[in-house]
């Protein structure tokens, strides 16, 4: 980029300004555009960044909804199936637990109501 003028006699030119400026002047415009698509990429970067942020919170909220759920789950299973096998318990030796309850006066050796 070098910028010649010519004066009013046809065989002296001289430049404006000196290689060096030129060079600078490249220099500073090759910096600025630069820093413009490094200041665009690291605007991508941070919002790919929040985003990414965002989609593992909303993740790990979800996750922990569905262990919540698995665990009620799980506890209300156990629970029944507790319950179950203490009746089944219960009712071993018997046909049925009214029988057993009709027993139970005889087996604890207690005395008549008397009724």
């Amino acid at each position: 980029m070098l910028r010649t003028t010519i004066t009013k006699s046809p065989i002296i030119a001289y430049r404006s300004y000196s290689i060096a400026q030129a060079a600078k002047e490249a220099l500073h415009k090759a910096n600025l555009k630069l820093g413009k698509m490094a200041a665009k990429d690291i605007e991508i970067a941070e919002k790919a960044a929040s985003e990414a942020k965002h989609s593992a919170s909303y993740l790990n909220k979800k996750t922990g909804e569905v262990l919540a759920e698995g665990i009620d789950l799980a506890q209300a299973a156990k629970h029944r199936s507790d319950a179950v096998s203490k009746v089944r318990k219960n009712k071993l030796g018997y046909k049925t637990l009214q029988e057993k309850g009709s027993k139970v006066e005889s087996e604890q050796c207690r005395a008549d109501d008397g009724l």
